[in-house]
């Protein structure tokens, strides 16, 4: 699995994390935090059997997208939410003795029913596929094919500035594999 990693964490943060919150979290997810403190995993997917599912970010402690932030809409007790795909759903990892360490998918759409797709968070890893942010095409380049392909009504201010947005967001990013 890929990631732009927000930055290091630090034990000091994990600490006053599970302080603050009132659990412990499992080993393996605190090096996951230490060394990544989450971050952007875009052309992600985890694949489980027959299904796939989106894997859009992995959330940090005190980042632009942070776990206490996202812990204010959840509302499971059992599991704590660690990132995202892009309709909403949660991927979560288990906080209590009988699922610690454990990875959920919650579907918003079923009510965030924890459904469990992995036993760790490695496993959870290894079921993550990525793709390296190849060639970010400029504005000119996205004009030239969508006259190509005559949609040119389609290009308007806000799709420009949609398109400025996703340049500045991938032409420098960081892609490194999540290794624990």
């Amino acid at each position: 699995m890929l990631i732009a990693k927000y930055g290091n964490g630090s034990i000091e943060q994990i600490e006053e994390f599970e302080i603050r919150n009132k659990i412990l979290l499992e080993e393996n997810y605190k090096n996951f935090l230490l060394k990544y403190n989450g971050g952007d995993t875009p052309k992600t997917i985890l694949i489980k059997g027959k299904r796939k599912e989106i894997v859009r970010c992995l959330y940090g402690i005190n980042t632009k997208n942070s776990i206490e932030e996202h812990m204010k809409n959840f509302e499971s007790k059992s599991c704590m939410p660690i990132g995202e795909d892009t309709w909403g759903n949660y991927y979560a990892i288990g906080v209590k003795e009988d699922n610690k360490g454990q990875i959920f998918f919650c579907d918003h759409e079923k009510g965030y029913k924890d459904m469990k797709i992995a036993d760790s968070i490695i496993e959870f890893f290894s079921m993550c596929k990525s793709e390296k942010i190849g060639h970010v095409r400029t504005i000119e380049e996205r004009k030239k094919a969508v006259i190509a392909a005559e949609n040119w009504s389609k290009i308007t201010e806000k799709t420009i500035e949609g398109w400025q947005k996703e340049i500045d967001k991938y032409a420098n990013i960081n892609q490194e594999e999540v290794l624990i």
